[in-house]
């Protein structure tokens, strides 16, 4: 028997692959692609920080995970907003190795390229802003 169902599907394909098979009631289901971080798209599922929704979690039948980025993101943020403290934009920068590169191999996710180089990705337009913003704005009126 299956007691937890991991969907470790490309992004949009764990929304399709619930709505087309009917899974089982009793199994918790935690999805790691990015279709229900966000509350518009979230149905039942619970954020799953654990450093913020712990309680949550616990209960949760349904478990949406962050993305990797969002989790360092949120890490060094949400204290700060829970606070107030964030009074102005905030501007933070992450560098990663080869493996957070995407699914899809191009020159620069290479080690022997990424070893000695440092490039900027999705500056300002990066997918997990809006799932960054919605934490922050939860704990902090400020930007609501």
């Amino acid at each position: 028997m299956i007691h937890v169902l991991f969907l470790c599907m490309g992004h949009g394909a764990s929304k399709t692959f619930l709505a087309e098979n009917n899974v089982n009631d009793r199994i918790k289901i935690v999805d790691l692609s990015r279709d229900f971080r966000l509350a518009a798209t979230a149905a039942d599922f619970v954020y799953g920080l654990p450093e913020w929704k712990k309680t949550a979690i616990e209960k949760a039948h349904y478990i949406a995970n962050p993305g990797c980025f969002a989790t360092a993101m949120q890490l060094a943020l949400l204290p700060l907003a829970a606070e107030g403290l964030l009074q102005s934009d905030v501007h933070l920068q992450g560098i990663t190795g080869s493996t957070g590169a995407g699914q899809r191999p191009t020159a620069t996710t290479h080690f022997s390229w990424r070893n000695n180089n440092v490039s900027l990705y999705k500056t300002l337009r990066h997918q997990h802003i809006d799932e960054v913003n919605q934490s922050v704005r939860s704990l902090q009126s400020i930007y609501a």
